[in-house]
């Protein structure tokens, strides 16, 4: 043997190794956790909107019945004969149905409520002579969402900062 021998090393030790597994365990581990939340996250996301849709659809289902309640009203005022004297009197005292009267008949206004923040405001426009028909006695002018709060609760005041530490 010469007095010249190299000793050649492996050239990756096991310190770097263990390092790398603890690497990507600590990823792997983050990453679970971000997936974790995320899923929360949506699952959050999809009981409101759920909550929201349920809402919504029973609060149209009561604007249909009411439309139904109007068209039944315009129904039975029209068999009496006198509808024009009697359709606003007969329609008012359906809950929460506002009668105006307009040139070419008469407008018809209700608000039903989705939530504490939401409401569908419905108008209809009712001839002054309606047929017979089931569908042609009305004309439904505006059906919309509208926004009753603009998130200022009544009472407390806005937490606001007024630029002072």
């Amino acid at each position: 043997m010469s007095k010249y021998t190299v000793k050649r090393t492996a050239g990756v030790g096991i310190g770097y190794t263990s390092v790398m597994v603890i690497f990507v365990i600590i990823c792997l581990t983050l990453l679970a956790v971000l997936s974790y939340t995320a899923s929360g996250a949506n699952q959050t996301l999809n009981d409101k909107s759920r909550d929201y849709m349920t809402e919504y659809y029973a609060a149209e289902s009561k604007v249909d019945k009411t439309i139904f309640d109007i068209n039944e009203t315009i129904y039975s005022c029209l068999q009496d004969g006198m509808f024009d004297w009697t359709f606003e009197d007969a329609v008012s005292q359906i809950n929460g149905v506002k009668v105006f009267t307009a040139p070419d008949g008469f407008s018809v206004t209700f608000v039903t409520d989705i939530n504490d923040r939401q409401q569908i405001f419905t108008e209809l426009s009712v001839p002054i002579d309606p047929s017979f028909s089931e569908n042609e006695n009305y004309t439904i002018v505006k059906r919309q969402v509208i926004y009753t709060d603009d998130g200022i609760s009544e009472g407390k005041p806005e937490n606001v900062w007024d630029g002072n530490f």
